[in-house]
């Protein structure tokens, strides 16, 4: 059985990865949302509803993105939680 520094170490890692993965999906957050204004600049005036269908997939990756790092954030604060139990 591994010792209460040990474990708490582990906890460290698995934190900063994670803080890592949330820093690296705001960054794809932040880049799919240039990505939407650039294609809806481009879209402009545009009557086809691909158009419009293209702007919800993005809007609908936006939120995904958020949901998961929300998610990531979460099993941070968790993480915490449960060191500090240690």
């Amino acid at each position: 059985m591994a010792s209460v520094e040990q474990v708490m170490g582990q906890i460290g890692q698995a934190k900063d990865q994670a803080e890592q993965a949330a820093q690296a999906l705001q960054t794809a957050e932040t880049e799919v949302g240039q990505a939407q204004q650039a294609f809806q600049q481009a879209s402009q005036g545009s009557n086809q509803s691909e158009a419009s269908d293209v702007n919800n997939m993005f809007a609908h990756a936006l939120q995904k993105i958020g949901e998961a790092r929300d998610a990531v954030m979460a099993a941070v604060s968790g993480a915490e939680s449960y060191a500090g139990r240690l």
